[in-house]
């Protein structure tokens, strides 16, 4: 099942979706998709990095007016990196139908805006956690010649030369490194790249399709 949609994709359905925008409340209120809810930076994490608990997951759902089976898109200003977040947290709580809009803001040409902020009524959602999508230290430990590692920081902190908030540097042995916004073509407005550019860059970072990837 794809992911990541395009803007022209969705168009002709944009009913069908329940838009998310994960842009600032400023540029919200300026101007969005018409009928998206405004969810800003990360609320589906603590502290910019520490997933929410269930039943917090199931709030803020509740809180958009998301069901149990709506189908979510999830956009920002283009680097993808909230939706893809949000779209994570997503699917390890079980929502089947949650996807994120390639290219981001500025990419909804073909989908029609406003600035009318939408009244949601509170929905009764409830979570069914999925499996497989969260790991702990031990289970690398446990599994640490059975799996790769990818460290999706820039080179500066994977090599210990930025410490940005954290109280040591470097990486975890044997980890590869892709920076991910190496993902994502900055000259077309943050678009992803094509998977034959993701394969390429993973191949280069020695992970093949069947690989048991933990990423961090």
């Amino acid at each position: 099942m794809k992911i990541v949609l395009k803007a022209a994709e969705v168009a002709e359905g944009l009913g069908e979706y329940l838009i998310v925008d994960a842009r600032s409340r400023e540029e919200y209120e300026k101007s969005h998709v018409a009928g998206a809810r405004h969810l800003p930076g990360n609320q589906h994490l603590k502290n910019g990095d520490v997933m929410i608990s269930g039943d917090e997951f199931a709030a803020l759902m509740s809180s958009i007016g998301a069901g149990n089976h709506s189908k979510i898109l999830v956009y920002d200003d283009g680097n993808g990196r909230n939706p893809a977040r949000f779209w994570f947290v997503a699917k390890h709580y079980g929502h089947k139908d949650v996807f994120v809009l390639d290219g981001g803001w500025p990419a909804v040409a073909d989908l029609p805006q406003n600035a009318d902020v939408p009244h949601a009524n509170p929905s009764n959602y409830s979570i069914a956690t999925a499996t497989g999508f969260i790991t702990n230290t031990q289970d690398i430990l446990d599994n640490f010649d059975k799996i790769k590692l990818l460290d999706v920081r820039t080179l500066d902190e994977y090599t210990g030369r930025d410490l940005v908030d954290n109280p040591r540097g470097g990486h975890i042995p044997g980890a590869a490194n892709i920076n991910f916004i190496e993902l994502l073509d900055t000259n077309t407005d943050s678009y992803f790249v094509p998977p034959d550019k993701i394969t390429s860059l993973l191949a280069g970072a020695g992970i093949v399709k069947d690989d048991f990837v933990v990423t961090y």
